[in-house]
């Protein structure tokens, strides 16, 4: 069930073929295969739209929260459409309850539709924004997480996704930064034990992914992705408290 807002309308549930960006945040390496020896190796390529993997999940989020679509009413210009933008960016991106009357996008029944339509405005302006480089909270990657501190971070995302708040959190290896990277948690279940998130990867725009928590192991398990081999990863939540 969703969390209801002070004005009494409830969040609605996040959907991954919905609530999207229609493109996704490249990735400057990714794995491929070495056509001499088959082995799995790092390639660098140039992209224009990197980096921006947590600003594409808060504003995946905050349009959620703080807009909605009216593919009946007439389009508008571009000109409108970036300030419709820019005010739906400009909303709180820590709250999950709406902080005023929803900003509505017409012309486009959803933001997979209107991101799809206007790729280039979007990209721009999330690269304009700083937060979505360098959001606060980065810092945390450097404090030892305990297996301990882990199965809390799990249970209470647990909890607050079921609860219909969808949580944005950081995904990460330190020392070694083979993975530091920013994913929304929409949905969770429990499985055998375990506990199970579908999350939306700003890097693949086709289909969501399961996150896992291996309760016995007390560990994160993140799926093997074309910038991931998959394995064990620390976790923690954006924008849940002051200092993140």
């Amino acid at each position: 069930m969703g969390r209801v807002p002070a004005g009494g309308e409830r969040l609605r549930p996040f959907a991954f073929e919905r609530d999207t960006f229609a493109f996704v945040n490249e990735s400057h390496w990714r794995y491929v295969d070495d056509p001499t020896t088959g082995a799995r190796v790092w390639a660098e390529r140039p992209v224009y739209f990197a980096l921006h993997c947590a600003g594409v999940v808060r504003a995946a989020r905050q349009f959620l929260v703080h807009a909605r679509f009216d593919p009946a009413a007439p389009p508008v210009d571009e000109a409108t459409y970036l300030a419709l933008a820019q005010a739906v960016l400009a909303r709180n991106p820590r709250t999950t309850v709406a902080t005023g009357p929803p900003i509505v996008i017409p012309g486009y029944a959803s933001l997979r539709a209107f991101s799809a339509a206007h790729e280039a405005l979007l990209k721009d302006e999330l690269l304009r924004d700083w937060r979505s480089v360098m959001p606060r909270g980065d810092w945390r990657i450097v404090v030892p997480f305990s297996p301990a501190s882990q199965a809390r971070t799990a249970e209470a995302l647990y909890r607050e996704v079921r609860d219909g708040r969808p949580a944005i959190v950081r995904v990460f290896r330190f020392p070694v930064m083979t993975l530091n990277h920013a994913v929304l948690l929409f949905a969770a279940a429990e499985r055998d034990g375990d506990l199970e998130f579908r999350a939306y990867d700003p890097n693949d725009a086709g289909a969501p992914i399961t996150v896992t928590f291996d309760r016995a192991a007390r560990t994160f398990l993140f799926p093997p992705r074309h910038y991931f081999d998959g394995g064990p990863v620390k976790v923690y939540e954006v924008y849940a408290g002051l200092l993140s």
